[in-house]
């Protein structure tokens, strides 16, 4: 890889963690706002009792789980967060590709809904275990998925699988999205050399359903492998 090409590919990921960084803080600044919103009623209620009007213990549930709802919103919201930033700690590990989807589906389901798109996330029964760079992987799918989106046209949900298969373990996704249209070379350029570095490959294919398909390919790894914490 040339200057040219290390320099276009820091950029492009310096641009995909801004972008999710923001989303995330965005959905974090809501879980905050709504918090307050109800710390605010709360004072109300507790303002009115000081008057003498009892307290309307209906209300105080109500809002009692609304701040339960939000708190574990907040923590699922910090949880993706810290994935994120130590997605980067090591260039290359073992994962389970399992717990990768998973991460990204909670990440990109709000962007997902906003654009009228769902997700319907289906996993390996069992470890799905690969070597790759977790931030580069991480990438790859949501480049993906941004085609998918981008195409229009997405009448059923988009499709995140785990498999384990002869070749190795992957990662496909499946979309009416990508039936619009030709497909973006260039991102699945760009997807095809973040994968490089860990052996895998994209590739795009029609399955048996006749869907359209894009797989990223990781070599085989002995499954009786843990993955790094």
């Amino acid at each position: 890889m040339n200057e040219t090409d290390t320099s276009a590919r820091l950029a492009r990921s310096l641009h995909f963690f801004g972008r999710i960084t923001a989303n995330l803080s965005h959905e974090m600044n809501n879980v905050v706002t709504i918090i307050g919103e109800v710390s605010g009623l709360l004072d109300d209620l507790l303002l009115l009792a000081d008057k003498g009007r009892p307290l309307d213990t209906e209300k105080l549930k109500s809002l009692s789980e609304n701040i339960k709802r939000q708190t574990r919103r907040g923590k699922v919201l910090i949880t993706e967060m810290n994935f994120l930033g130590h997605s980067i700690d090591e260039p290359l590990r073992q994962v389970d590709l399992n717990l990768v989807a998973g991460h990204i589906a909670s990440l990109v389901r709000r962007i997902v809904e906003r654009k009228g798109g769902a997700l319907d996330l289906r996993r390996f029964d069992g470890p799905v275990i690969a070597v790759c760079n977790p931030f580069d992987l991480l990438q790859s799918m949501i480049w993906c998925l941004d085609m998918a989106l981008e195409a229009g046209a997405v009448s059923e949900p988009i499709c995140i699988a785990t498999l384990v298969g002869g070749p190795g373990p992957c990662v496909s996704i499946r979309s009416t999205g990508f039936e619009h249209g030709d497909m973006d070379r260039a991102t699945l350029s760009h997807v095809g050399m973040l994968l490089t570095e860990a052996g895998g490959t994209v590739s795009s294919m029609v399955d048996e359903g006749g869907r359209r398909v894009i797989q990223l390919q990781f070599p085989p790894v002995a499954q009786d492998a843990a993955p790094a914490p």
